[in-house]
């Protein structure tokens, strides 16, 4: 038997001689003799044989060497380590096998519990010095090879109890083992792990949890007052993103009916991804709509941005056409109608009277033409004279048509 370097000691030189001749006489009994002996006494060393000493030695040497951790480990992760270092001996048996070609059973006992609910859970749910050796002992065993052994069966345990070498000597449990080892695997205890008594002890890792708060603001059609204020304001905007792009050929003036109709477009999109979110998504992937989508009943489609539907919306639509006499459907007659309205005065603001009765009576139009007269040209006058002295002034002639969708 071979017996790595035995690191001991005692408080005083008596107490260290008594435990020396302990140990000699304890392993005398077994037909093995001690060498390498070192001590830091001489009068320890000079009842030694020469030849038995150990020639050189880091308690001869005036030295502060580092021998042990400046942070003490805890008890649990000692006893990880130990299962470290008994998965590397095992490895090294296995190793240098010359015996017996056959395959060699190996088990590991333990009584450490801790240690087993490491070995036995996953090593990513736990702390980095717990995981590393969890890993290893994993990679090179299997958790089921590992068992657990009462600490009254443990024959490691015996020498961590201040048991002398006398002792020892007469110990059962430490020549031998437990009395049930000698016997076959399927008689050993049930290989059940006890649970952890304290939990934090395992040492798992914390889970970083990120949260990204969305806060939902209110609909772009809940902040202005009126439908035409928000309509002309995101023109605005619109115009703006344009000129800024496109500084040459900049937009000016008041509103065109093409940018309050871009404007239109854009808050129909806004309001549009606001409420049929899943179902934009949805089309846009070529899938089939949410379950809940109210609007699985009406074919929607996407043209120019737009969610559409068809179905019986379409219906809907015709019916409230006919309710309100074709409001806002553009007729072709086969004969041309002519509508005199008399005006009592040749300003623009005549002009804008004699509209509103007009519209009033017929509808809105789409176009208006004139004949160029002097009396239209000098209200054409009068009005860019004013439309550059008060740009933002919505009470003029040019505004005014365009508010009610006319070029």
């Amino acid at each position: 038997m071979y017996d790595d370097d035995m690191l001991t000691g005692d408080y005083s030189v008596e107490a260290a001689k008594d435990k020396m001749e302990q140990v000699s006489g304890a392993l005398q009994n077994a037909c093995m003799e001690l060498r390498k002996w070192t001590s830091n006494s001489p009068s320890l060393l000079a009842e030694i044989p020469v030849e038995h000493r150990c020639s050189s030695t880091l308690l001869q040497k005036d030295t502060k060497t580092k021998v042990s951790p400046t942070k003490p480990l805890t008890i649990p992760r000692t006893e990880l380590s130990g299962a470290v270092l008994a998965v590397k001996l095992v490895r090294w048996v296995l190793e240098n096998n010359t015996w017996t070609d056959e395959p060699i059973p190996v088990f590991y006992w333990t009584d450490a519990t801790i240690v087993l609910h490491w070995i036995n859970g996953d090593p990513n749910r736990w702390k980095t010095f717990v995981a590393s050796r969890v890993a290893y002992i994993r990679a090179h065993s299997n958790p089921h090879q590992w068992r657990h052994v009462s600490t009254n069966e443990n024959p490691a345990d015996l020498a961590t109890r201040g048991r002398s070498p006398k002792e020892l000597s007469t110990s059962s449990l430490w020549w031998n083992g437990p009395d049930w080892l000698s016997l076959n695997d399927n008689d050993w205890p049930t290989n059940s792990i006890p649970p952890i008594v304290d939990p934090s002890m395992l040492e798992t890792k914390t889970d970083k949890i990120n949260i990204h708060m969305l806060v939902k603001e209110d609909s772009i059609l809940n902040r202005y007052s009126t439908f035409s204020r928000l309509i002309r304001i995101t023109a605005n905007i619109l115009r703006f993103s344009i000129n800024s792009r496109y500084k040459a050929d900049r937009l000016n003036g008041h509103l065109k009916l093409r940018e309050l109709n871009d404007a239109l477009l854009c808050i129909v999109r806004l309001v549009q991804a606001e409420s049929f979110t899943a179902d934009l998504k949805a089309i846009h992937s070529s899938k089939p709509l949410p379950k809940l989508s109210k609007l699985r009943n009406l074919n929607p489609f996407i043209e120019d941005n737009v969610l559409r539907v068809r179905g019986r919306l379409n219906l809907v639509i015709k019916d409230a056409h006919h309710a309100t006499l074709h409001g806002g459907v553009q007729l072709t007659l086969a004969h041309t109608p002519v509508h005199l309205e008399v005006v009592t005065g040749l300003t623009s603001d005549h002009f804008l009277w004699a509209l509103d009765r007009f519209i009033g009576r017929r509808g809105l139009c789409r176009h208006i033409y004139s004949d160029n007269g002097t009396h239209f040209v000098g209200a054409d006058k009068a009005l860019r004279n004013e439309l550059s002295r008060q740009r933002d002034n919505e009470n003029t002639a040019a505004a005014r048509l365009v508010d009610k969708q006319i070029e």
